[in-house]
């Protein structure tokens, strides 16, 4: 029994990371999903990550998601005496975020595998090595499906197996979200499972209906008995004749009185379109997608996009960011470093409002000396004006600080 139950233990990949009261008869999610390959339902439908991603708004969701943060700029910048910051492109932690995490990947895929896994799993893991004088070289990303956690007994630390090799919290970058103990996230696939399930019983339903030619099934009414053998042969012959979408609006001749009755039910009156969109929507909530995102439009306007997409940003990749920033900080850079040099995701090249109202607002901070000309020009992607022209900040000339207005003398009447 010890060697059963530590067996069923290694299979948890996040074991010791909280208590369980699981037993055999009401065993815990990830024993199911490690036994039988995916999470059960009470709809009776399987839910793996295969399956998940199979439904079109969970796939569009992940993606969406991951390439959002995989197009932004990711960059480890150094803290100026003065205030304000530069790129710290010396720094050998800026070309393996910016460039090339490991030498199989661009930045953009690592965080493309790395964000899908957070979105999906609520967690995402990277093995970071390291060179010969402790600085980061490399970022290998791992499935969440190919790692166990676990804290020691003795130590109290957190340990990571990959691949049968332990790893310490100081040689993995993991970012999680939506954790109740700090430690792991909550696996989306697990606490949305019933509704990913239910969009998947409504897609195979969908997909049935048009393997029918798009029409109710039936039934076949015939006066007298039939022999077991004969109403096989029957069934047999009827569904390979009249079956099918390539079968579909052919003759069916019946013979000796048989008469077809359609099934009563159909896509239209059991509200069938209504159901799927109304789960898609419930799809899109749960991973915090607005549904103009994944082509839900139903209820999108000219004059709500704008401010969709800005709640797109701050709502729901502003969270990711910030603690992709953290993590990143936290793991990949000294405590010494961390007074001088940070990791940052710009999201403000996603907050860009139309032209026309950009070239307001640059106005009004060139207007009031809080924006050079270079500074507005660095925001459009161009380069700064030559011989230093862009550097002057202008102020309106009948402005004066507030502690000479009393040198001005009262107004007269």
């Amino acid at each position: 029994m010890a060697g059963i139950t530590g067996f069923l233990s290694s299979l948890n990949p996040f074991k010791g990371a909280k208590h369980s009261n699981a037993t055999l008869a009401t065993p815990e999610q990830w024993l199911v999903e490690a036994l039988l390959g995916g999470l059960r339902t009470k709809s009776g439908i399987t839910v793996t990550r295969d399956t998940a991603l199979g439904v079109a708004t969970v796939f569009a969701c992940v993606n969406k998601i991951a390439q959002a943060v995989s197009c932004l700029p990711f960059q480890v910048y150094r803290r100026l005496p003065g205030g304000g910051r530069e790129p710290a492109t010396d720094h050998p932690l800026y070309s393996i975020l910016h460039d090339e995490p490991n030498p199989e990947m661009t930045s953009i895929d690592f965080r493309t595998a790395m964000q899908s896994n957070l979105t999906l799993r609520r967690n995402a893991i990277a093995i970071i090595i390291r060179d010969g004088y402790g600085r980061v070289a490399e970022l290998w990303p791992v499935d969440a499906v190919n790692y166990s956690l676990r804290r020691d007994a003795a130590t109290k630390r957190l340990v990571y197996t990959v691949d049968g090799k332990e790893y310490g919290p100081e040689s993995i970058l993991h970012l999680r979200q939506a954790t109740f103990n700090g430690v792991v996230g909550l696996d989306a696939m697990t606490q949305a499972r019933e509704a990913i399930a239910l969009a998947i019983t409504l897609q195979d339903n969908a997909a049935r209906f048009f393997a029918n030619a798009s029409r109710p099934g039936g039934f076949l009414e015939y006066p007298g008995v039939l022999k077991d053998e004969e109403v096989k042969r029957l069934k047999k012959s009827f569904e390979e004749s009249y079956k099918g979408t390539e079968n579909a609006y052919k003759l069916a001749i019946l013979e000796h009185g048989m008469k077809f009755v359609a099934s009563q039910t159909d896509n239209e009156k059991s509200q069938l379109n209504e159901s799927r969109m109304f789960q898609s929507k419930e799809i899109a909530r749960i991973f915090g997608v607005p549904p103009h995102k994944v082509g839900i439009l139903d209820n999108a306007t000219f004059s709500n996009i704008e401010h969709q997409s800005i709640e797109w940003v701050s709502d729901t990749l502003l969270p990711i960011v910030t603690a992709w920033e953290a993590s990143c900080n936290m793991r990949l850079l000294t405590r010494d470093e961390r007074g001088t040099y940070f990791v940052k995701l710009n999201l403000s090249g996603l907050l860009r409002a139309d032209i026309k109202t950009r070239f307001e607002a640059y106005g009004i901070g060139r207007q009031w000396g809080w924006l050079c000309a270079d500074e507005i020009r660095e925001l459009e992607d161009q380069n700064p004006l030559p011989d230093g022209l862009g550097k002057m900040y202008l102020v309106p000339s009948n402005m004066v600080p507030a502690e000479n207005a009393k040198n001005l003398g009262a107004p007269k009447l």
